[in-house]
């Protein structure tokens, strides 16, 4: 059974001033339907971004999200907000 979300080579980094912050690097992930996950990691790791990536409020730097068979950064952004408010 494929993953109801799958996660590939996801990375996020911020700019602040002169300084690149990596706040996700590399993550790979599946999730199948019915699956409870738990997020678990020390303060600064990242997982506040992931919930942001994959509430879809913000987007990858790198990597890919398929949702449901659907890649999320081929969405239009108005179905993003659809699947943020219904799924």
């Amino acid at each position: 059974m494929p993953a109801l979300i799958a996660i590939r080579g996801l990375r996020k980094a911020y700019v602040m001033g002169d300084e690149t912050v990596h706040a996700l690097a590399g993550v790979d992930l599946d999730f199948q339907k019915g699956e409870f996950v738990a997020i678990l990691g020390p303060s600064g790791s990242g997982k506040s971004t992931l919930m942001h990536i994959l509430g879809f409020m913000d987007t990858p730097s790198e990597g890919s999200i398929v949702f449901d068979g659907q890649e999320v950064a081929k969405l239009a952004p108005d179905l993003r907000a659809w699947y943020r408010s219904n799924r």
